[in-house]
């Protein structure tokens, strides 16, 4: 793209502002411009927010995953509101091949998105409206309960293989759900222009994604372990899902205070545990080596969480 010069007195020039970059961002006669200049370059910028103000999705024919996968990749967006429509009362899901009132099932998704309500509903459709008060703070501060309410939840994981309690574990379900919908409102911040530097928008996004997979990889450990028939499962095998479980903590002191003995100390402790894990290679049970094989794929997810963190820079995390 080229602009021509413009000569306006006796010593301003000035250029015009691509008209859509101005109505994409909110840009009126008056406001003030960011310029950074470097070498032969000028760099333009605004503190506008973006705001994605509302959206419509219409989910007719679709399955219950799929549709709880729509609300929630548009909550995450940011929009504050939504309006969905729907052809059918009923939406099919294809685990059980059961019927399922759709409201019911749109009311049980927002219930898990943190400052969202269902305003309106009608025969064909309904509103959801966000009401909560979306700060940088509020972002810090959810990210840290995130990284708390995961060492509680592997720290109980651990306790309840260790006593066989298989009717908590069975809880354990529930207990994804109150932490995952604090990973999709960090998500949701995130994409809210303003709350998160634009420099580290993209690396928190992939650190907070991560931290959703890994809480599913424990809640999937604590489903197959109820599964098993044998009463207990070998001290090996608790000692290092003990091991593979402290690296929610050893991640989360890294994040906060990223210095290189914490970066070796996890990097250590992976190779450590995969050399242990493979030793137990026709020592232990079928199904204990699968767990600790599934559960260990955690150890792969937080090296690959170092270098975003990293890139993140030193400034800025602490609430």
């Amino acid at each position: 793209m080229r602009r021509k010069v413009i000569k306006q007195g006796h010593n301003t020039l000035t250029i015009t502002l691509p008209s859509k970059w101005a109505i994409e961002n909110n840009i009126s006669a008056g406001d003030e411009l960011s310029i950074e200049e470097s070498h032969r370059s000028l760099k333009i910028s605004t503190d506008n927010d973006l705001k994605r103000d509302h959206i419509e999705i219409d989910v007719s024919g679709l399955d219950v995953a799929t549709i709880r996968q729509k609300l929630r990749s548009v909550y995450k967006l940011g929009y504050e509101e939504i309006r969905i429509i729907f052809q059918n009362n009923l939406v099919k899901e294809l685990r059980t091949e059961n019927d399922r009132p759709i409201m019911e099932l749109i009311n049980h998704e927002v219930s898990n998105l943190i400052g969202c309500e269902v305003i309106k509903q009608t025969d064909k459709s309904c509103v959801i409206k966000d009401y909560a008060v979306d700060s940088e703070l509020e972002f810090k501060n959810t990210l840290r309960r995130v990284f708390l309410l995961l060492q509680d939840y592997g720290g109980s994981l651990i306790d309840q293989i260790k006593a066989n309690d298989r009717s908590s574990l069975q809880g354990m379900r529930d207990r994804h759900f109150n932490i995952a919908k604090f990973i999709f409102y960090c998500q949701r911040l995130i994409n809210k222009e303003g709350v998160v530097d634009r420099n580290k928008m993209t690396f928190l996004y992939y650190v907070v994604s991560e931290l959703d997979e890994i809480l599913d990889i424990m809640k999937y450990a604590a489903h197959d372990y109820i599964t098993f028939p044998q009463k207990k499962v070998h001290k090996e095998t608790i000692l290092l899902l003990e091991k593979i479980i402290d690296h929610n903590t050893m991640y989360m002191e890294f994040f906060y205070k990223p210095t290189p003995q914490s970066m070796l100390r996890m990097a250590d402790e992976r190779w450590i545990i995969r050399k242990h894990i493979s030793k137990l290679i026709g020592k232990i049970p079928a199904n204990e080596l699968a767990l600790l094989k599934d559960i260990s794929f955690i150890l792969e997810l937080y090296y690959h969480m170092v270098e975003p963190r990293l890139s993140i820079g030193e400034n800025g995390l602490h609430p």
